[in-house]
C-alpha cells in the first residue's frame, strides 16, 4: 500500500520554519568577513591535532589574536578533513592571515591555500559554465602631433 505522504505534494511555502529560524538565527550585525578557511592542512588524527593547531597558530602569530579555531573532524575516520576555520577580531586581520599564510609552505607536500570565508561563499555561486568574454575590434588610433610654442615676456 503506497505510503499518503508519498502521494502527497509538499510546497515548501506552506511549512512554517520560523522556530527554526528563531533557534538557530546568527545576530543581525554577524558577520563572517573575520574568518578565513586553512586548506590543505595535514590531516591528522586526534594524537597529533594540538600539535598542528599550535604550528598554524604559530604561522599566524603577527596577524592578531585568534577568536577561534575549528579543525572539521571526518567521524569515519576520526582524522581531520584538511582544513580549518580561523576567526580573528576584525576583517583587517583576515585580510592580513590572507596574504601571510597564503601560499605558506610547511612541508613538501603542504602548501597552505588560505582565503576569506565571504570569497568561497562567492565564487562557490558561479555560474560552472564558461562564458568567453566579447572582444572588441581593434581600432587604430589617429597620433597627434603636439607642438609646444615658448612665450618669452620681456619685462621693463
Amino acid at each position: 500500500m503506497p505510503s499518503v505522504i508519498s502521494q502527497m505534494e509538499i510546497d515548501d511555502n506552506d511549512i512554517d520554519f520560523s522556530d527554526i529560524d528563531a533557534r538557530y538565527a546568527l545576530p543581525e550585525s554577524y558577520s563572517f568577513d573575520s574568518i578565513v578557511v586553512i586548506d590543505n592542512v595535514p590531516i591528522v588524527d586526534d594524537a597529533k591535532k594540538d600539535k598542528l593547531i599550535s604550528v598554524i597558530k604559530k604561522i599566524f602569530k603577527n596577524v592578531g589574536p585568534v577568536k577561534s579555531l575549528e579543525m572539521p573532524k571526518d567521524e569515519s575516520t576520526g582524522k581531520s578533513k584538511g582544513y580549518i576555520f580561523m576567526e580573528f577580531e576584525t576583517p583587517e586581520q583576515a585580510n592580513l592571515a590572507v596574504k601571510v599564510g597564503n601560499n605558506y609552505k610547511m612541508d613538501k607536500s603542504h602548501i597552505l591555500a588560505v582565503n576569506k570565508f565571504d570569497d568561497i561563499e562567492k565564487y562557490g555561486e558561479m555560474d560552472d559554465e564558461y562564458v568567453s568574454p566579447t572582444i572588441e575590434e581593434y581600432v587604430e588610433k589617429v597620433k597627434k602631433k603636439i607642438i609646444k610654442k615658448e612665450v618669452v615676456l620681456l619685462l621693463d
